[in-house]
């Protein structure tokens, strides 16, 4: 097991020693490639491309494509074919799918677009480049708190993954530092051309092979996952941390081939290759699990190989279970697991919050084979990957008979559940947990939970103030672009960049990061009936922002408009731009925002929220808003009852509805000025029928809730608390009636 004193105090040890110069170490591994010349991929011979930056820009190798004759074509045809399309050479894959087939270079959009045409040919693509997600960081050992989040301690008293082989298709994995592997690392097959070295040359693939199976409990170092499960090396990158399509597609097919149950990628590209996902549905097809990072551009897009449908897409979060700032997301991302982020220490270790695993720095020229091997920080999609594939290890051993699908299903059923019920864009089915995970019920699907109906449009705002805990009754969003902070629903200091909200009455509120790429937009809106007498709207927001020493003349735009039920913009209530200042955090505080809806009385509307980023945010920024409400200028203000004394002087002013018991006869009540004389102007209200309502206006000193009652037979009383001048001491008590007959008028006081 596990022995967490003993890695407490071996991290701080660390610490302590080496802390002074890893800063220097990282920045050197990150970016060692923009002073040298470096490749596409690790060729052994002079390099295609000027240097590493150039390498990143490439989106196929550029002299390379990939063919697939038809069945029916026989090998000397396929030559033949080859050198009449104007091939300078040609290699067959491993299995003989496909050719890797030369061209020259620069010429491969109009080599693709040639071969493709040609009837004896399936299929011609480029041969993508694809790239290892990741982004190490300059400060080490911090406490494994990723293996707590997904509840690895208790799952080892279950399963450690025995006897499951897990190919890391990666640079390779290196077994020379300290903590190692126990002896379950096979070093497998390289497929980089022009290399002969099956071991890592990057250190990518031997920090996420630790993640999955580093030693454990063995008093050295860190963790892993599945700690006894076989890593099965498979090189398709190499020493700069580049590949190919072809690469990993041979890689897939040899590693499903040489005894893999689960394949872990933690690279991929925004390219889908016909090749590769034919690759991936066979290796699928044999029983193999195949897991792949989503991609580090905090995009809405996945990339390949994790969006195709036999591969299972995994996005990353941080310590306080929020989407890391780099993780993509969208309609294919299936889990997210713990990748880190090293901007922060939210579990106050005072370390960034990365994930630290044994690995090597290459150092001197061109990266070449000297090492240094230390427990480094790395965070991406790329390590939260290795997080699921260790779960997927620990569910193997433990049911062996599991095919991909039902492996899947445990992987995603027993899921946090992070964002809205069930799977949705941002969390995918939620974090894994490796403990819920290898529970008796882990396949079957959850429960949904009631979908809340929508209210019908009304004269109110619906879960105005977020007291749902959701956007029920809200429609929140942005256009697609790469946002930092999408919408959140939280309680007090829950969400935001600054982790301060402050709910106007102690509830939630909906934060919204308002940070993101160029044209990012985002908005909030709900439909509302504004009432016939018209009405007011108003709500309260809070901005925030950090600037990060940069002044900016580019500013974020927030709006309060007003549409039609189309979309279409009717009126601006409120324009707001907010500009960097160079200052660091900046608290512009909470604010109520008031505005007359009036001319709108009568209408449905739709009170739109928009927020806009002309050009891309430097500095992070978050704006709250709480507490929605529409008051209609019909409802009357609440009215302070007064308490008379008796003699004095009253106008009726408030209305109050009396019904008639049946059994009495209807009376009259007579219209009067303040001294109760009659005015000679006014009649007297008609008699109203039986079971009529009759409108009194009472002021009242009763203390008590308690209706006066009217005798049969008797006219009309003074009201309460006016003076009756038949005794001229005496006056109505509260909750009396004065003595009259019918013959018998009230008395009037004299005018003055």
């Amino acid at each position: 097991m596990y022995q967490d004193s003993a890695l407490n105090s071996k991290f701080f040890i660390w610490s302590a020693i080496v802390k002074k110069y890893l800063l220097i170490v990282l920045t050197a591994f990150l970016f060692t490639g923009l002073f040298t010349t470096g490749q596409a991929y690790s060729y052994d011979k002079p390099a295609k491309y000027k240097s590493i930056k150039e390498a990143k820009k490439a989106r196929f190798v550029e002299d390379e494509i990939l063919v697939k004759f038809k069945a029916k074509v026989n090998e000397s045809d396929e030559k033949r074919i080859l050198k009449k399309l104007g091939a300078l050479s040609a290699k067959a894959s491993y299995g003989n799918r496909y050719h890797v087939v030369k061209v020259k270079s620069g010429n491969v959009p109009k080599m693709v677009k040639l071969f493709s045409e040609n009837p004896n040919i399936e299929y011609a693509e480029p041969n993508y480049v694809v790239q290892a997600y990741f982004t190490p960081n300059d400060e080490i050992f911090p406490f494994q708190w990723h293996l707590k989040q997904i509840n690895c301690e208790k799952a080892w008293d279950i399963s450690t993954g025995k006897g499951v082989v897990v190919a890391v298709i990666d640079s390779g994995v290196s077994s020379g530092g300290s903590d190692g592997f126990n002896g379950n690392l096979i070093i497998g097959k390289n497929f980089i051309p022009f290399s002969r070295d099956p071991e890592d040359e990057n250190g990518h693939g031997t920090h996420v092979a630790g993640t999955i199976a580093q030693a454990t409990d063995n008093g050295i170092g860190t963790a892993g996952v599945a700690f006894d499960a076989t890593i099965l090396a498979v090189k398709v990158l190499g020493r700069f941390g580049f590949g190919s399509s072809s690469g990993v597609t041979d890689g897939i097919r040899w590693a499903a081939d040489n005894g893999a149950h689960i394949i872990n990628m933690s690279l991929g590209g925004p390219d889908s290759s016909i090749t590769m996902e034919r690759a991936v549905n066979e290796a699928h097809n044999k029983g193999v699990v195949l897991i792949a990072a989503a991609g580090n551009e905090s995009s809405s897009f996945i990339g390949f190989p994790a969006a195709y449908d036999n591969v299972i897409a995994v996005g990353s979060v941080r310590f306080d279970k929020k989407l890391s700032f780099f993780s993509n997301f969208g309609k294919k991302l299936d889990i997210v697991a713990p990748g880190g982020d090293t901007g922060i220490d939210q579990n106050g270790d005072d370390v960034p919050d990365g994930i630290i695993q044994e690995t090597f720095q290459p150092v001197g020229f061109l990266r070449l084979r000297e090492r240094i091997w230390d427990f480094f920080l790395f965070q991406g999609t790329s390590q939260a990957s290795p997080h699921v594939a260790g779960v997927a290890a620990l569910i193997l051993e433990q049911n062996p008979e599991f095919t991909p699908e039902t492996v899947r299903d445990a992987l995603q059923f027993s899921a946090k559940d992070l964002g809205t019920p069930g799977k949705d864009l941002r969390f995918g089915w939620g974090l894994v947990d490796a403990f819920a995970a290898l529970q008796p019920d882990a396949t079957v699907m959850p429960t949904p939970a009631p979908t809340p109906v929508p209210e019908p449009v009304s004269s109110k705002f619906r879960n105005g103030g977020f007291e749902t805990g959701d956007f029920s009754n809200w429609t929140a969003g942005d256009n697609g672009l790469n946002a930092f902070m999408p919408w959140e629903v939280c309680q007090a200091s829950g969400c935001g960049w600054f982790n301060n909200n402050e709910p106007v009455e102690g509830g939630f509120n909906a934060v919204q990061g308002f940070d993101g790429a160029k044209n990012y937009e985002a908005f909030l809106y709900q439909d509302i009936i504004v009432p016939k007498e018209g009405g007011e709207i108003s709500y309260h927001d809070r901005i925030q922002f950090d600037s990060q020493g940069i002044r900016s003349k580019l500013p974020r735009i927030y709006e309060t408009q007003i549409r039609d039920l189309n979309n279409g913009e009717l009126k601006t209530l409120h324009h707001q731009e907010i500009l960097l200042n160079g200052k660091p955090v900046t608290d512009l505080g909470r604010q109520k925002r008031i505005f007359d809806v009036s001319e709108f009385a009568g209408q449905t509307i739709r009170v739109y929220i928009n927020l806009f980023v002309p050009e891309r945010a430097t500095g992070p920024a978050q704006i709250e808003f709480d507490d929605f409400k529409l008051t209609s200028f019909g409802e009357p203000e609440p009215v302070e009852t007064p308490t008379p004394t008796p003699h004095t002087q009253e106008t009726p002013e408030a209305t109050a509805t009396e019904t008639p018991d049946e059994t009495q006869e209807p009376t009259l009540t007579p219209e009067t000025g303040e001294t109760g004389e009659e005015t000679p102007d006014e009649t007297q209200k008609p008699t109203p029928e039986p079971g009529e309502t009759v409108e009194e206006t009472p002021e009242t000193t009763s203390t008590t809730n308690e209706t006066p009652t009217i005798t049969p037979g008797q006219e009309d009383t003074p009201e309460t608390g006016e003076t009756s001048s038949e005794t001229p001491e005496t006056t109505s008590t509260p909750g009396s009636v004065p003595d009259t007959t019918p013959e018998q008028e009230p008395e009037q006081e004299p005018e003055n």
